[in-house]
C-alpha cells in the first residue's frame, strides 16, 4: 500500500511541477510537457525495466510496433502506428519516433495494474501519452505485447513490440502504405 501511495505521491509531483521541453534533439519543436524523470524501481519491476532499457546491440536498443491492432478494426490508425519506436533510458526518459523520424520524449514509468506491469509514456507532445500494460514478455525478450488502457482512451489497441539495434525503415519491414 505505502508503494502504491508512493508512486501516486510521485505522479501528482510530476504533474504539478511539469518541465516544458520544447525543442528536440533534431531542432523539432514540442508543444506541451513531460513529467520530470524517475529511475524505474528495477527491484519491483526487474524484468521490466532490463527488457526496456536494454543494449544487446552497438548502441541503447529500440522497442518497435511490428503489428498495431485497433478494435473496432481502424486500417488507417493501425497502418500509422506501424513502424513506430521508443528508446528507454535507465534515468526514465524516452525517445520516440515513427520509422527514420524522431517524434517526441518525455518520461517513462511503471506502476502495478491488476494483471501485471503499465507502462505510462509520458511525452512532452501531450497528444502522445499514453499507458501500456505489458503481456507476454517473450524469454529472449525480443517480442512484447502491449495492450492500451483506458487512461488515454486506448483500451482497444494492441500492439506487437519487437527489439531492434538500430531505428527501423519501411524498407526493413517492406512497409509501402505511405
Amino acid at each position: 500500500m505505502r508503494r502504491i501511495l508512493f508512486l501516486l505521491t510521485l505522479f501528482v509531483i510530476g504533474l504539478i511541477s511539469c518541465k516544458d521541453d520544447n525543442v528536440s534533439s533534431s531542432g523539432q519543436q514540442y508543444t506541451g510537457s513531460a513529467a520530470p524523470a524517475v529511475a524505474p524501481d528495477k527491484a519491483t519491476f526487474p524484468r521490466e525495466v532490463t527488457a526496456l532499457t536494454s543494449n544487446f546491440g552497438p548502441g541503447k536498443d529500440y522497442w518497435m510496433f511490428e503489428y498495431y491492432l485497433i478494435s473496432p478494426v481502424d486500417s488507417a490508425k493501425s497502418y500509422a502506428n506501424m513502424g513506430r519506436w521508443f528508446q528507454f533510458y535507465e534515468d526514465g526518459t524516452f525517445v520516440n519516433g515513427r520509422w527514420q523520424q524522431d517524434i517526441g520524449k518525455g518520461s517513462w514509468f511503471l506502476r502495478q495494474g491488476p494483471y501485471g506491469p503499465f507502462l505510462l509514456l509520458d511525452n512532452v507532445i501531450d497528444t502522445e501519452d499514453m499507458e501500456w500494460e505489458l503481456q507476454g514478455l517473450s524469454a529472449t525478450m525480443e517480442e512484447w505485447s502491449w495492450v492500451g488502457t483506458k487512461t488515454y482512451g486506448a483500451n482497444n489497441n494492441f500492439a506487437k513490440a519487437i527489439r531492434l539495434f538500430s531505428k527501423p525503415t519501411k524498407e526493413q519491414f517492406n512497409f509501402t502504405r505511405d
